[in-house]
């Protein structure tokens, strides 16, 4: 049953608290579309996802320190897709950012030491 529950462990969803106490708040909802659209395979790399308080700034932060942006949440599966692609591809430990706004034009930034 442990195993099972390591498994089944969720990123942290990281959203500022925007408003009063007693009022709808929403800033979590893109956090929560990321992680509903995410396998349990990615979910495993993903340590936390970070919303912006106006929730159109949506970034994964992964094992190893690389950060996912996502950004708006639109075409997850795509961008889910493509974050699997540079995951099976690359070394991750070489990796900054992944910027998945443009899942078809997926743009990695790499430490300086790390050649291309």
């Amino acid at each position: 049953a442990a195993d099972r529950l390591l498994l089944k462990r969720l990123p942290l969803i990281s959203a500022p608290f925007v408003g009063g106490l007693g009022e709808i708040h929403t800033q979590a909802d893109g956090g929560l579309a990321v992680l509903a659209a995410m396998p349990d395979d990615l979910r495993a790399w993903v340590q936390s996802i970070e919303v912006n308080s106006a929730g159109d700034r949506i970034a994964l932060r992964l094992s190893g320190g690389a950060v996912a942006m996502i950004n708006e949440p639109v075409m997850l599966d795509d961008k889910i897709s493509a974050l699997r692609a540079v995951l099976a591809g690359t070394e991750l430990e070489c990796i900054t950012e992944i910027d998945l706004t443009m899942p078809d034009l997926t743009t990695i930034t790499r430490h300086d030491s790390c050649a291309p």
